[in-house]
């Protein structure tokens, strides 16, 4: 009996190291020849979309076309006809949860804003830093009926605008909200 038990143990034995390989043989896994499967991928071969973040440089995307702002920053999360002809579209950006604000008139892209998730400690900081505006050493132009608001006219980076300000939420605190106007 203990014959027969040692035969099928070693028969056992053989059979388990021979035959029932699961695991793949280390001695071929650096060769040239590839398990991988023959099967096309079905994700497709599209590379992903630039993300957009801050700053969004308003002097280069002033007076573009709605095609090509979408074509830059991706579908618009939210679209709406406007009075005197224009358009308004959101736009997502990486990091902000409100997202870019721009109306478009006569097709053009003529005014832009953005509610910022984080304040900035001045006006000329929140332009530069939102819009790429540097307003320079103007001085911010105050107006009684916006108390919370610093402005600035004039031609910023090459472009014309009618005005490009900054506001604070509350009073003493950071600058929250940024709009850039093109002029005419």
């Amino acid at each position: 009996m203990t014959k027969i038990f040692s035969l099928s143990l070693a028969f056992s034995l053989v059979f388990a190291a021979f035959g029932c390989r699961s695991a793949p043989d280390p001695t071929t896994s650096n060769s040239n020849f590839s398990t991988a499967s023959a099967e096309p991928s079905k994700t497709p071969n599209v590379p992903p979309s630039p993300a957009r973040t801050i700053p969004v440089n308003a002097a280069q995307i002033a007076g573009k076309s709605i095609a090509e702002l979408d074509k830059a920053f991706g579908a618009p999360e939210e679209s709406n006809a406007i009075e005197n002809g224009g358009e308004y579209r959101l736009y997502k950006i990486n990091g902000q949860s409100k997202g870019l604000a721009v109306r478009f008139y006569g097709g053009r892209a003529k005014s832009f804003n953005l509610i910022l998730d984080k304040p900035f400690a001045t006006s000329k900081e929140a332009l530069k830093q939102v819009f790429n505006i540097d307003v320079g050493t103007s001085a911010p132009l105050k107006d009684a009926k916006e108390p919370l608001s610093e402005r600035y006219q004039g031609t910023f980076g090459g472009v014309k605008y009618k005005k490009v300000s900054a506001k604070r939420q509350e009073n003493g605190k950071g600058f929250i909200f940024v709009l850039a106007e093109v002029a005419e």
